[in-house]
This record gives C-alpha cells, sequence and structure tokens, in this order.
C-alpha cells in the first residue's frame, strides 16, 4: 500500500479553486489547473456523488485509461472523494478538501491510499503512481496554480492603473 497526503496553499479563493477542480474533473482539457500532459480526466458533465471519471494516464507513448466513481460531492464544504472502479490495477482512492487560507486564499488538502491487487499490472502501476506520476502531478498543479495567481495580479496591476489614470470628470463622478 502507498499514500500520499499534499497540502497547496494558494491565494486564489476556496470557490475559484472549487470551480477548476470540478471543471478538470468534467473535462480537464478545459482546465488551466490540470496537468494533462500527465493525465486526462472526463467525467460527466452533471458531476456529483455517483459519477464515473474517465483517467487516462500518459506516459510517453503509452497511455492507459482506468476509472473512478465520485463517492463523496459536496459543494458546500468543498470536498470530493473518488474511489477506484473495477478493473483498476489498484484499490484505493483520494479526498480533496478546500480549507480558506489567509486573507482570501484557500488550501488544497489532497490526500489518499492505494493498495496492490494481486496482479503485475498491479505492481507496475504502483510503481509508476509512487515513483513516476505522483510528485510530477502535485508538482504540475502548484505550478498551474502560481501561473493563475499570476495572470490574476497581472490584471489587478492594470485595473489599478487604469483606473489610477482615468481623470476624475463631472460625468463619470455621477
Amino acid at each position: 500500500m502507498f499514500t500520499f497526503d499534499h497540502t497547496i496553499p494558494t491565494s486564489l479563493s476556496p470557490s475559484q479553486v472549487w470551480h477548476l477542480l470540478t471543471q478538470s474533473f468534467i473535462d480537464s482539457t478545459q482546465s488551466p489547473l490540470w496537468p494533462n500532459q500527465l493525465e486526462v480526466l472526463r467525467g460527466d458533465v452533471s458531476l456529483g456523488k455517483g459519477s464515473v471519471i474517465h483517467a487516462t494516464y500518459k506516459f510517453g507513448p503509452i497511455n492507459h485509461t482506468y476509472m473512478y466513481r465520485v463517492t463523496t460531492f459536496d459543494r458546500a464544504n468543498k470536498e470530493l472523494v473518488y474511489r477506484t472502479r473495477p478493473g483498476h490495477p489498484l484499490v484505493g482512492g483520494g479526498h480533496i478538501t478546500l480549507t480558506h487560507y489567509g486573507e482570501s486564499g484557500c488550501k488544497i488538502h489532497w490526500r489518499g491510499a492505494y493498495a496492490r491487487k494481486f496482479s503485475l499490472s498491479s505492481v507496475g502501476a504502483a510503481l509508476f503512481s509512487h515513483h513516476y506520476f505522483e510528485k510530477r502531478f502535485f508538482d504540475a498543479i502548484k505550478e498551474n496554480l502560481r501561473t493563475m495567481e499570476h495572470a490574476m495580479e497581472m490584471a489587478m496591476m492594470q485595473l489599478e492603473k487604469h483606473t489610477a489614470a482615468t481623470p476624475l470628470t463631472q460625468k463619470n463622478r455621477a
């Protein structure tokens, strides 16, 4: 069995990150958060408890698609839990929660555990996940968050610059 536990702080709000995560679980190619170079997700458009997610893992020219089921989907508490489906070489899943952090940001807490089945493909999947995928995946999530944070900071600076440069006339005072 192997486990993972990652906490990622961001200046993005819980609502923004929740939107990005749910967008990723519906169609990761439409989300700037997801590291599609490592994995592509496709799920039900009406993502919720019971939804099936198809995850295609990429390793060079080799792609493997496995299914997961969403077992907890709580919009109010910003919590999502997913579990492997039959046909997946591992048994287990992950648990994502978002909590407030700082003035308006949040922390992503993403943890999980997987156990091997009695098969060669299970050993390969465990080695791939633990020694190749996990670090690259979470590093890419962090990098993508930093890129979005930077873009938001630049947009705010441009807005402030534009607002400061706009002369206050009788017309726009009203």
